[in-house]
């Protein structure tokens, strides 16, 4: 196999995080040009859709949260379980682990159709794949500057972004 040159290519004006969720994934944007996140908000399924779509194919490059990439994803960690867990009787554990797998993989389809989706439409999306701890708002104000109020999902999305300019 043969050596291939890089391509250099110019670099995107907008880098945009996506952290998808089954009820409201977060969406950040980010404007090169002007230095700064122009919007950062929860979207539905296809508020999202219709955001991306309102941007240009060669302004832009997604990076979408991939967590089905982090390894020992399925292992159960304890201080992540109600504080009574344990006191629970064996069905209730059972229809909780059960309900928390669902909505893992929910969250999981809702990433694989909005990358399927944006593909379709010509649209350069990467996975991202998680590798810090969450942001809580404190972090996301000192590294992004981003004071607004906003839930996790959004952060999420904004590290997503921020860390793949």
């Amino acid at each position: 196999m043969s050596y291939q040159m890089p391509i250099n290519r110019k670099k995107r004006r907008y880098v945009i995080g996506i952290d998808p969720d089954k009820n409201d994934s977060g969406y950040a944007v980010y404007d090169r040009q002007l230095g700064r996140f122009v919007m950062h908000v929860a979207f539905d399924f296809t508020s999202l859709q219709e955001a991306c779509f309102e941007l240009d194919k060669e302004d832009s490059e997604f990076f979408v949260e991939a967590g089905w990439l982090n390894k020992g994803m399925h292992k159960r960690k304890k201080e992540s379980l109600p504080k009574d867990f344990e006191k629970w009787s064996a069905a209730a554990r059972e229809g909780y682990m059960f309900q928390r797998g669902v909505d893992v993989g929910t969250n999981f389809g809702a990433g694989f159709a909005i990358i399927h989706v944006l593909r379709a439409n010509g649209y350069t999306v990467n996975l991202y794949h998680p590798k810090v701890d969450k942001w809580d708002a404190q972090m996301c104000q000192l590294y992004t500057g981003v004071s607004a109020r906003i839930n996790q999902d959004v952060r999420d999305a904004i590290r997503a972004a921020f860390l793949n300019l």
